[in-house]
């Protein structure tokens, strides 16, 4: 597996699934790959082989995210709950995306400063390879509450 920090080495990506209220291991895949996101179709897979039958839901972190991985869930019909993106990465700062508050009857954001974000461009939602991302904005604001001053 060709790694960021130790460049190629012997080793193998392991993804299992569990019942979560029993901790009992229903699905394992294996890979060399480092993408944990291109393992969700297998470890549904292995699911369906090892059950006989697809899980009604399904909860996966971060790094499972993808356009891709939610209509296969879809189209094996399991309610999958994946997160969207790792949280908390940036304490401190005010402007962090766990700060701002989603409108979802608006689809709209609303950050820090009380200034609403609309949806400005879906990124890579038609390529399975890739996280589907959306981009927010709003107006430029005058000030800016929270800017650092030097």
């Amino acid at each position: 597996m060709d790694t960021k920090t130790q460049g190629v080495i012997q080793v193998y990506n392991p993804q299992i699934a569990v019942v979560s209220d029993h901790h009992i291991i229903v699905g394992i895949q294996m890979s060399n790959s480092t993408s944990d996101q291109k393992q969700f179709e297998g470890v549904l897979g292995s699911i369906q082989e090892n059950m006989g039958h697809m899980p009604e839901k399904v909860s996966a972190d971060a790094e499972y995210f993808s356009a891709g991985n939610i209509w296969e869930a879809e189209a094996a019909n399991v309610d999958a709950y994946i997160a969207a993106c790792k949280e908390g990465k940036q304490t401190g700062n005010p402007y962090d995306k766990t700060n701002f508050t989603y409108q979802p009857e608006t689809d709209t954001y609303v950050c820090p400063a009380g200034k609403i974000l609309k949806l400005k461009q879906t990124q890579y939602a038609d390529d399975l390879t890739q996280s589907t991302k959306w981009v927010y904005e709003c107006k430029p604001a005058r000030s800016v509450p929270f800017k650092r001053t030097a």
